[in-house]
């Protein structure tokens, strides 16, 4: 994907919902009915569609800009300047203004995901201790 937003060019690498998407731990197998972990995996789930919805929206977001800029380039030599630069600058004010809002939701999206695997990660740390204790015992 080629992205030029404001004179930096360059090929994205892959992108993160497609990362979201591919990588196993980020989309966990379905633990048994009674695991403890149920709520846990549907938090989680939840939690990735939001970020995966998020960056659609970022992507269209994106190409509505590529819009109004293509809309500039072909309406600015041959109409009114000052119409179609105030047009344009109320467009990218709405468009950065949803973008700013997309982020803080992918913001509090991924907040959402570490404080889960810190919390997991706790309560693993917190089993692991005791096994470790119970070995403790064992070996004596």
């Amino acid at each position: 994907m080629q992205h030029d937003i404001i004179g930096l060019s360059g090929t994205m690498p892959t992108s993160v919902r497609q990362h979201i998407c591919t990588t196993p731990a980020a989309v966990p197998q379905l633990p048994p009915p009674c695991s403890s972990s149920v709520l846990l995996w549907f938090v989680w789930h939840r939690a990735v569609q939001q970020t995966n919805a998020g960056l659609h929206e970022l992507d269209s977001r994106f190409n509505y800009i590529q819009n109004v800029v293509k809309y500039c380039e072909e309406a600015y030599p041959a109409g009114d300047k000052a119409d179609v630069s105030n047009r344009a600058e109320g467009y990218i004010v709405d468009a950065l203004q949803a973008i700013a809002g997309d982020i803080e939701a992918n913001a509090a999206n991924l907040a959402s995901m570490v404080a889960l695997q810190a919390e997991t990660l706790g309560s693993l740390d917190a089993k692991l201790g005791h096994v470790k204790f119970q070995l403790r015992l064992v070996g004596g």
